[in-house]
């Protein structure tokens, strides 16, 4: 069963859809009506719906900017815009601006009514999933104690985490669109190269590098770097976890030192 909320100020449009969502051999629907935005809002705030048929010429209010109103206030509620206009410009601001479905008035029957309105209800479920598992994989990027580093197929940052801007002195919005080149030297931009030129073969491998700091000091780093493909398997760009090792090299040279003055001794 789902329960449908018409916002439709057209009786004889309203009888229409709601004869359809009746007879509907597809799925079993119940539904309710109202004939503003506001008093739908109402509804949907006071009672539990799953989808909403949305027309967009309302008495108080009209076009994308009737849409615009519900999605603000109620985000999770799967939409179909139900309109008289035909338009493919409307279609496609409609669909970019939180409807999942667009159907003209007139142009459709119980059966294609009901697949829109199941589609709608799947694509926004999925929508949901998509974003909060993105939500879940950015906030632990953003909280990893590596550096996480993204370039594009032409080695421009995409991404950087918080902890790799830290890195290098730079804010993410600093290290934002910047050649890769940006933060090295001339013979670390001679060995960066040759690695890139190893991503767009499909290699992956660990190495150690040294990148320049905002304040021209240098940092040591040990870099575990990826290809990324597109959907045709063609080169994107890259990913790199990046660790920083400066502490550990300085310490290694001490040791190293140290043990050459006691042979010395």
């Amino acid at each position: 069963m789902f329960h449908i909320l018409l916002i439709e100020d057209d009786p004889a449009t309203a009888h229409v859809i709601e004869t359809m969502l009746a007879t509907s051999r597809r799925d079993v629907f119940s539904s309710a009506c109202a004939v503003t935005l506001a008093d739908g809002l109402r509804r949907i705030r006071e009672e539990r719906f799953d989808v909403v048929l949305l027309d967009l010429g309302l008495p108080d209010s009209a076009g994308l900017k009737t849409l615009g109103t519900l999605a603000a206030q109620a985000p999770a509620l799967p939409t179909v815009v139900v309109t008289g206009t035909d338009d493919k410009d409307t279609s496609v601001k409609a669909l970019a601006g939180g409807a999942q479905a667009y159907l003209v008035k007139g142009s459709f029957d119980a059966d294609l009514l009901a697949h829109a309105i199941v589609s709608a209800l799947r694509l926004k479920e999925a929508t949901e999933a998509l974003r909060a598992s993105e939500k879940k994989y950015r906030a632990v990027v953003e909280n990893l104690n590596e550096g996480v580093w993204v370039i594009d197929k032409d080695s421009y940052t995409t991404f950087v985490n918080p902890r790799m801007a830290e890195m290098l002195g730079y804010t993410e919005a600093e290290m934002a669109g910047r050649h890769l080149f940006t933060f090295m030297d001339k013979r670390g931009i001679k060995i960066c190269k040759v690695n890139l030129d190893r991503r767009k073969e499909g290699i992956c491998e660990r190495h150690d590098f040294e990148f320049l700091r905002k304040d021209k000091t240098r940092i040591q780093v040990q870099l575990a770097a990826a290809p990324m493909t597109d959907e045709r398997g063609r080169y994107s760009g890259a990913i790199a976890g990046v660790m920083d090792t400066t502490e550990r090299k300085r310490a290694e040279e001490r040791i190293r030192a140290l043990s050459g003055e006691l042979l010395v001794a």
